[in-house]
Formats: C-alpha cells, sequence, structure tokens
C-alpha cells in the first residue's frame, strides 16, 4: 500500500478501534471515489506555486508533443467527427443550422431581426 493509503488507514484506525471497521471504511471511501478526490484536493492545496507551474508546464509539453505526433490526415478525420456532432446538435436548433450552414448570411440575419417588429416588440 502507498505510504499516503497507510497514514489514512492507521487514522481510520484510531478513529474506528477496529482495523476491520477501518479496512472498511476505507474501502467503501476508494470505491465511491471519496478518498480520491479528497487527496487530490490535499495535494492541489499543498502544491507550491513553483511545483504548480512546474506541473501546467509539463501538462503543456505532453499536450503539444501529441499534437505534433497527430498526423494531418488524423487531425481532419477528428475536425471531422467534431463537425458532424456540431452539425448534429444543430439539427434541432434552427438559429445554430442556419449558423452553421451560411455562416456568410449572419449580417442578412441580423438585419432582418432588427427590423422585425414582431422580434422587438417594445411590450415585452
Amino acid at each position: 500500500m502507498p505510504r499516503k493509503e497507510l497514514s489514512f488507514l492507521g487514522r481510520l484506525l484510531l478513529q474506528s478501534g477496529c482495523e476491520f471497521c477501518a479496512a472498511m471504511k476505507l474501502r467503501m471511501k476508494i470505491c465511491t471515489g471519496w478518498l480520491h478526490n479528497e487527496q487530490l484536493l490535499n495535494k492541489t492545496v499543498q502544491e507550491s506555486s513553483v511545483e504548480r507551474s512546474q506541473r501546467l508546464a509539463s501538462q503543456n509539453f505532453r499536450t503539444l508533443a501529441n499534437r505534433q505526433r497527430e498526423s494531418s490526415a488524423d487531425r481532419s478525420q477528428r475536425l471531422a467527427s467534431q463537425n458532424a456532432r456540431t452539425l448534429l446538435t444543430a439539427i434541432g436548433n434552427p438559429v445554430l443550422n442556419v449558423l452553421n450552414v451560411w455562416p456568410h448570411r449572419i449580417p442578412e440575419l441580423w438585419l432582418t431581426v432588427i427590423g422585425n417588429q414582431a422580434l422587438n416588440d417594445p411590450n415585452d
């Protein structure tokens, strides 16, 4: 068992007095994800600004490395699937549908809304 979990188990053992009860409490917390979330929270709170900047730099480096490894074919396929999801979302929404299909008509649509008294009712 990792050192942090042992110390946590030790604290549970002191609180409950029974090794079995402490182990069951620990297991329940692990199964519900509570322990993992608490450890992440404690790690984030205890993290210094230098550690945080190093962690973020490492994440950025991994992201950039992944993007560079991705071929142009993979990238275009990923973008196509994202566009397909956007269009499927827009099918039920006429505003999104118009914006996705005819982006060059956005000024025309705004002028229509401005001139449409039903949409610009001052009594609303």
